[in-house]
């Protein structure tokens, strides 16, 4: 078989880190970041003040979290699970 002819055996990484944008009630960006760390700080402070947030992800997942779950159309993306975990919350 030719060189570059054969089936790739490995995916790499694409190399593109994902961003993930916080958003309040009124549908403004609070905070746009490639730390999940940091968004969900932002997240927590806008919970606080408004009762509800959105963190939408590069990936196009997106979960709404107010003071009792995360809701989200994909609850076994890890990102939406370690959320969460650190705010003490059931995702569904």
């Amino acid at each position: 078989m030719a060189p570059g002819t054969q089936p790739v055996l490995f995916h790499l990484p694409s190399g593109r880190v994902p961003t993930y944008v916080v958003i309040d009630r009124r549908g403004q960006e609070q905070v746009r970041t490639s730390s999940l760390g940091v968004a969900v700080t932002a997240a927590r402070r806008v919970l606080a003040e408004q009762g509800e947030v959105w963190i939408r992800a590069s990936d196009a997942t997106c979960a709404h979290i107010d003071p009792h779950r995360v809701a989200t159309d994909t609850p076994s993306c890890p990102w939406i699970q370690t959320i969460a975990a650190t705010l003490e919350v059931a995702p569904s």
